[in-house]
């Protein structure tokens, strides 16, 4: 293997995730993917043999970079709240998972199998965070209302984001909506 080749790999992987973020997996080609990562055809087929797999790798980039996002993210001297909204601050303040939501929510009809298992798997990871978080309180919640709470801060928090490019979690109003709906969850029996 030579010995430029891993960071022309990773180069390539880069290139692809800008493009994919920005005009998605269909808007994006094989051919523009070498121009704007300036390397050659060959160079980009020797790597990856498929859109769909440089597509695959560009995931697997994503949850990596997740894993580390996400790590050490509980701080015992916030609010529950605050923890909560940090949490969602971290996964919104990545352009490549928004992209990958618009991508499998608008373009799935284009997606192999493993797109969808690594994106449950990110999904997985972002839940894992969400769901460690509720495993400290001093009150457990039921799986009923961890559902409510996902859902109204998946469609007050996610969806705005993915659709108007708006970053909600700096609004007072939700986050007192939000303290109010995590406070009634935590005060029913």
């Amino acid at each position: 293997m030579a010995r430029g080749r891993p960071s022309k790999k990773s180069h390539i992987i880069d290139t692809a995730l800008t493009l994919f973020s920005r005009v998605g997996y269909q808007g994006t080609s094989i051919d523009q993917v070498v121009v704007a990562a300036k390397v050659s055809k060959p160079t980009v087929y020797s790597n990856f043999s498929s859109k769909q797999i440089l597509w695959h790798q560009a995931l697997t980039r994503i949850l990596e970079n997740a894993e580390t996002d996400l790590a050490g993210l509980n701080d015992q001297t916030k609010s529950p709240l605050q923890q909560w909204l940090t949490i969602w601050n971290v996964w919104l303040g990545d352009k490549n998972r928004l992209a990958v939501y618009r991508i499998m929510l608008g373009e799935s009809h284009k997606m192999e199998e493993t797109s969808f298992s690594l994106f449950k798997q990110l999904e997985a990871l972002f839940d894992k965070a969400l769901d460690s978080l509720l495993a400290g309180l001093d009150k457990p919640l039921s799986p009923a209302q961890i559902y409510v709470l996902k859902a109204t801060s998946k469609e007050a928090l996610l969806m705005p984001n993915l659709y108007a490019s708006q970053a909600l979690t700096q609004d007072a109003n939700l986050s007192a909506e939000l303290t109010a709906l995590l406070n009634s969850l935590l005060s029913q029996d």
